[in-house]
């Protein structure tokens, strides 16, 4: 298990350079910042998940997601008080 709490999106390319794969991916981006999009946008170009991995963000559940459909299917979403959780998959892996 790998924890950051630093730059997404260094990390992210950090990891990738350093070529780590992941069964599960969990981003909570600051709340209604547009950040809970570009995480997922950059999450679709680097491929840091496993085959059968799933990615799973936080977000404000008042937030417009929107994700790079060519890349991911949402398979599930949850709301827990003001907190929206939503699962993905890779298309591939559906």
């Amino acid at each position: 298990m790998v924890f950051f709490r630093a730059d997404a999106f260094r990390s992210l390319r950090r990891l990738q350079r350093e070529e780590q794969f992941f069964d599960i991916i969990f981003f909570d981006p600051p709340y209604e910042k547009g950040l809970f999009t570009s995480t997922l946008s950059v999450l679709a170009e680097i491929p840091l998940l496993k085959k059968g991995g799933i990615i799973i963000g936080e977000a404000s559940k008042k937030e417009e997601i929107s994700w790079d459909m060519l890349k991911f299917c949402l398979t599930d979403e949850r709301i827990y008080g003001d907190t929206k959780l939503s699962f993905f998959k890779y298309k591939e892996d559906k």
